[in-house]
């Protein structure tokens, strides 16, 4: 779907190839030397169902991650990366997304705690329409008003993908 890179090898080689980036970008950026060592913060944590936080687009037909080097939102029919409460939240939002077509620019998807955020970013009237979709049990339904040249609004914060990782 062009949201996860590595989703095409085993889960050994994902997180040797996540250590090895870090390594590269803290010798590179960081000016450590080159005998740093990262510690894999990341054994006994789940595989699947562990993302906390996703950033959707959306055009008239299609809400999901961008096609790789594009700005073409891929469909989304599943995420087994994300947490499963995230991915029914905006299992039940998304039809009524799409009934509201052109207009909706992006959604946040975030779990804060035990609380499961679904932000949309919308033109008007788009936006008044998303505002009218009953959030579902649960969840707190977000709506902000897209501003044309703004960067980005959907991310209130910034944390670790994986919150198991955080503790």
């Amino acid at each position: 779907c062009g949201g996860c890179d590595l989703q095409h090898v085993s889960i050994s080689a994902q997180r040797e190839a996540k250590r090895n980036m870090l390594e590269t970008m803290l010798r590179r950026h960081g000016g450590m030397s080159t005998d740093v060592a990262v510690v894999d913060a990341s054994e006994g944590l789940p595989s699947y169902g562990i993302r906390s936080r996703a950033i959707l687009h959306a055009e008239s037909d299609a809400i999901g991650f961008y096609r790789q080097s594009s700005h073409e939102p891929v469909a989304l029919e599943e995420c087994p990366i994300l947490e499963p409460a995230l991915w029914e939240a905006f299992a039940s939002v998304k039809p009524s997304i799409l009934d509201v077509g052109a207009g909706v620019r992006r959604i946040a998807l975030e779990r804060l705690g035990g609380e499961v955020i679904v932000r949309v970013e919308a033109e008007s009237p788009a936006s008044a329409a998303v505002r009218r979709i009953p959030a579902p049990a649960g969840v707190r339904l977000e709506v902000l008003d897209h501003r044309p040249g703004a960067r980005e609004q959907v991310v209130s914060r910034f944390s670790q993908i994986n919150v198991a990782a955080n503790q």
